[in-house]
C-alpha cells in the first residue's frame, strides 16, 4: 500500500522535527544573517518586550532554581565526567530532579508572555533551571538528554544568568526553539562530545 501525499508530508515533518532535536539539517536551521543581527541588535519593539519580560523571568528562574536544588540529587561519578565534557565548570553544584510536570510561572502576565515561545511545552523531556536539571520520568537515564541540559548549565555559567535568560528569550522569540543558536549549540556539543 502506498502512503498518501498527506501521510508522506506528515512523516517528513516528524522526521525533520526529530533531526532538529538531534541537531541535524543545520543548513535549514541556521538563522539567517538578518535574524542573527536581529538577535544582536533587537528592534525597539523587541527590546521593549525583552525589557518588560526578562526581569520577571529572571526573578522566577532564580527562585525556582533555589527551590529545586534542595530537592534534586547530585550527579553520579560518570555524570560528573559527562558534565565536564559538556563544559560545566562546577558539576558539583548540579542537581537532577525527575518531575512529571515542569514548573511554569505563576504570574499570569509572565506566563502569557512565555507560553507562545514554547516554554510551557508538555513535550519537553528535560529543562534546565540553572544548576537544577529537570527530567520527565520517561526520559530518566537518557544520557543524551542530560548532556543537552548540561550544555545549558555551561552556557549559563559562561555568560551569566541574566544574559543567558535574556538571550534565550530573544532567540525563541526571533527564530524559535529548533533554530535557537543556544539550542543548536547544546545539540552540537552533546553530539560532538559523545553525550
Amino acid at each position: 500500500m502506498r502512503a498518501s501525499p498527506g501521510l508522506k508530508a506528515w512523516r517528513f515533518a516528524i522526521f525533520c522535527a526529530l533531526l532538529a532535536v538531534m541537531g541535524g539539517c543545520a543548513s535549514n536551521l541556521t538563522p539567517s544573517a538578518e535574524e542573527l543581527k536581529a538577535m544582536e541588535q533587537p528592534s525597539a519593539a523587541d527590546a521593549a518586550w525583552l525589557n518588560s519580560v526578562a526581569p520577571k523571568a529572571i526573578k522566577w528562574f532564580l527562585a525556582q532554581e533555589t527551590r529545586l536544588l534542595k530537592q534534586g540529587r547530585p550527579l553520579a561519578a560518570d555524570e560528573m565526567e559527562l558534565a565536564r565534557r559538556m563544559g560545566v565548570q562546577h558539576p558539583e553544584k548540579v542537581r537532577v530532579l525527575v518531575l512529571a510536570q515542569f514548573p511554569l510561572p505563576d504570574d499570569p502576565e509572565l506566563a502569557a508572555q512565555v507560553k507562545p515561545l514554547g516554554l510551557n511545552s508538555d513535550d519537553a523531556g528535560g529543562f534546565g533551571m540553572g544548576y537544577a536539571v529537570l527530567v520527565k520520568p520517561q526520559f530518566e537515564g537518557r544520557r543524551w538528554l542530560l548532556a543537552h541540559e548540561l550544555v545549558h548549565v555551561s552556557q549559563r555559567e559562561r555568560i551569566g544568568t541574566d544574559a543567558f535568560i535574556r538571550r534565550y528569550l530573544l532567540e525563541l522569540k526571533t527564530v524559535g526553539y529548533s533554530r535557537s543558536p543556544l539550542e543548536m549549540e547544546a545539540n552540537r556539543t552533546m553530539r560532538d562530545a559523545g553525550g
